[in-house]
């Protein structure tokens, strides 16, 4: 923390250096304030309900993204991997377009290239913007002080207020109507939660970020947090330099290859993967979220050594949460998003063991094919046992874990690879851990055009019309993780939820059968040979799904979606006793097959200052009983002004059981996730009001409700709310200078 205290320091010299020079520069590529960015990311992950958590890591990129926009005359294929959505065939017309034409003139010419739709093309002028031609580099003699004349900075704060009280809330009552409160003052912190960031960016090429936050429940200042917030992160990001791509200092996320050995970024969910497989991403962000534990604090560094050679390496050592074993070794390292730190326990997790990695990347290039090696070393000091047992003998129910990562020191080693020939291409990743167990992952993707996939540019002589052509997508994706393989930053395409214990085959398609009517779908078959939580013995799934959506004009889309996924799990069974032999009943395991079915429908409409949003989903499952589920959701939002807008959100949900829950996006202030799920029975519904009273100032405030039918106290132990509704308020002040 008191690195990124001296670091803001010197930024704000910098600013100030900068205020000297004159005032910003308005002519610059302003920041575009679009959030309908929100729901086409919704739309890569809502059809995968085990994909929530890579969407929140994705939204929180994104979010960053957006503030601090790539010119797209000047951004290389490695950024642009960095935005879920862009598949390789769509990367390679917009650089290939550059390359024919030369540099754009504006960025709504992205509607010159054929693979870009309507849709897609709303979403990348969120990201991407078309700067002026700069001959120069920023920091050569001529340009600096240009480039210090676009310093832009910004402070958004935010608080989340609870109507209500948990039962481990300091001002909790000891005693209820349910009786004594055994939970009462466990949290070691105030309900209110509550976040900070700020952002400095200097042109194009320089970007300072700083961020801090704590959720409900965790102190502020005090004894246990004496530098205020749970946590921080920061980072200075400089790009453009000589031969060095990017440079970050700081937190930071990174991904090699396909994300056998390193990908602590987003993944997409099966829906994605025409998106996401089918292309190699070695790059470095910035991290600047506080909700989660899933980065690297160090430095990173990308490098050209010639044009055909990159090279990427970095070093970090951080702290880190651990839940620790009887004889202070690790037992799981905790990275969820949602590690908070309220009660002495959590507490006690915080920061109680320390990680050392290093890693590079060594890719060639050439215009078919290329090649990449990548190697990863990580140290912790404290040993990795996840079969601990004080009794020394391993609990049956833990069998899962005997695979787990083990030891002090891990290592990993891949080579990635691409070819392509037409409009064939071909990737994978192989990989070997420090015990030369193997992964590895492959894809084969095709797409048939009639034409070429850009138009030209009507201010280009070449320029002439063309009718939209049809167009086919299949895509396969084979994989094969030995459940003996670990590594400890591994994230690529499984059904499982991580490189290990999988053998599978995903098929995909995707037919753009006219501009307005796409049809898409896949079917996945995985294998898995050993043990997982909840399963016993070696088990399969089989996942299907197929979605239609027609975009009717410029305003209307709809979408239905069919999706059947098989899954085995242990059933619990106990038998009756047995009177003749005189034994009691005994519990039994049993696998068995539970079929998953979700139908969905959905309409969007997009116009001037009308949007509105209807989903209607229901499901059924079948283990051994069925249990069924449906949700009826309906959004809106109104624009009356520039500066002002409303938006209101109402869902009424009714679901058997956990299993059977639904999901369903909703709109939140900046840097707020915003899909939700929902199991029981009951109703939802939230306004949101955005006003811009000044042009460097906007104020957002948001309040949800939520009414439960079916329960009368919501969530369990300290998270235990004594009521059968809970009521939220949101505000958030975001002031640019």
């Amino acid at each position: 923390m008191r690195i990124a205290a001296i670091l803001f320091l010197l930024i704000q010299c910098w600013a100030a250096v900068a205020e000297a020079f004159g005032a910003v520069a308005e002519g610059s590529a302003a920041v575009v304030e679009n959030d309908s960015w929100e729901q086409y990311l919704t739309a890569l992950y809502e059809n995968d309900e085990g994909a929530v958590v890579s969407m929140e890591e994705a939204y929180e990129h994104l979010n960053e993204l957006a503030q601090q926009p790539l010119d797209v005359n000047t951004v290389t294929q490695e950024e642009l991997m960095q935005i879920p959505g862009l598949d390789q065939n769509q990367i390679n017309d917009i650089l290939e377009y550059i390359h024919r034409y030369g540099r754009m003139r504006s960025i709504e010419e992205l509607a010159m290239i054929e693979s870009i739709d309507l849709n897609l093309r709303n979403y990348l002028e969120c990201f991407l913007v078309a700067e002026d031609e700069a001959a120069k580099p920023w920091y050569a003699k001529g340009r600096l002080r240009q480039s210090l004349r676009k310093v832009r900075q910004s402070l958004v704060t935010t608080a989340r207020v609870p109507t209500y009280y948990r039962a481990g809330d300091q001002r909790a009552p000891s005693h209820t109507y349910m009786g004594d409160n055994r939970y009462a003052g466990k949290y070691l912190g105030d309900p209110v939660s509550h976040s900070l960031r700020y952002s400095l960016r200097m042109g194009e090429n320089v970007t300072f970020n700083l961020s801090g936050g704590k959720s409900a429940g965790e102190p502020f200042f005090g004894e246990h947090n004496r530098w205020g917030y749970d946590r921080y992160a920061f980072n200075l990001r400089v790009t453009h330099v000589g031969r060095f791509s990017q440079i970050i200092l700081g937190h930071f996320r990174g991904q090699f290859g396909l994300g056998l050995v390193l990908n602590n970024n987003f993944t997409l969910g099966k829906q994605g993967m025409l998106a996401a497989v089918g292309r190699r991403l070695t790059a470095f962000s910035p991290h600047s979220s506080v909700s989660d534990s899933k980065h690297f604090q160090g430095a990173a560094a990308m490098v050209s050594l010639s044009d055909r050679i990159q090279m990427a390496a970095f070093f970090s050592y951080r702290k880190i949460d651990a839940t620790l074993n009887a004889d202070s070794t690790i037992s799981t390292i905790l990275t969820s998003a949602r590690n908070y730190h309220r009660t002495a326990l959590e507490m006690g997790k915080k920061n109680n063991s320390a990680m050392m990695t290093t890693g590079t990347h060594l890719s060639y290039e050439r215009r078919r094919w290329g090649i990449g090696v990548s190697a990863i070393y990580s140290w912790l000091n404290r040993e990795i046992n996840p079969t601990y047992s004080k009794t020394g003998k391993q609990n049956p129910s833990q069998l899962y874990r005997q695979h787990y990562p083990r030891g002090k020191c891990f290592w990993n080693f891949s080579a990635d690879y691409h070819y392509r020939w037409r409009e064939l291409r071909l990737n994978g990743e192989t990989a070997i851990d420090k015990d030369f167990h193997l992964a590895t992952i492959n894809s084969i993707t095709w797409r048939t055009s009639l034409r070429t996939p850009w138009r030209t540019p009507r201010h280009s002589p070449e320029h002439t019309p063309e009718r939209t052509p049809t167009t086919l997508t299949l895509m396969a994706v084979q994989r094969y993780y030995t459940y003996q393989y670990n590594a400890l930053f591994g994230s690529s395409f499984s059904d499982g939820g991580s490189v290990k214990n999988e053998s599978g085959l995903y098929i995909g398609a995707r037919w753009d059968i006219t501009p307005s009517i796409v049809i898409e779908g896949y079917t996945d078959i995985a294998y898995f040979p050993w043990y997982k939580y909840l399963v016993s013995s070696s088990s399969y799934s089989w996942d299907n799904s197929i979605t239609g959506t027609w975009n009717k004009n410029s305003s209307w889309s709809f979408s239905l979606r069919y999706r059947i996924k098989m899954k085995q799990c242990d059933k619990t069974t106990k038998n009756e006793t047995n009177e003749k032999k005189g034994t009691e009943g005994t519990k039994e395991k049993a696998l068995l097959t539970k079929y998953d079915h979700r139908l969905r429908l959905l309409a969007i409409y997009n116009k001037e200052k009308w949007s509105l949003r209807t989903q209607v989903e229901g499901c059924s499952l079948s283990f051994d009983e069925t249990t069924k589920g449906y949700i009826i959701a309906q959004s809106a939002s109104y624009k009356p002004t520039s500066t002002l807008e409303i938006y209101a959100n109402a869902a009424w949900f009714n679901t058997d059981d956990y299993d059977s829950r639904l999901y369903s996006y909703e709109r939140g202030v900046r840097y707020s996730f915003g899909s939700t799920s929902y199991y029981g029975k009951g109703i939802h519904a939230a306004l949101m009001l955005k006003y811009k009273p000044l042009y460097r100032l906007t104020l957002q405030g948001k309040v949800g409700h939520t009414r439960y039918f079916d329960r009368e106290t919501i969530g369990t132990a300290e998270r235990m709310i004594f009521s059968s509704h809970y009521t939220d308020i949101e505000l958030q002040v975001q002031v640019k200078m």
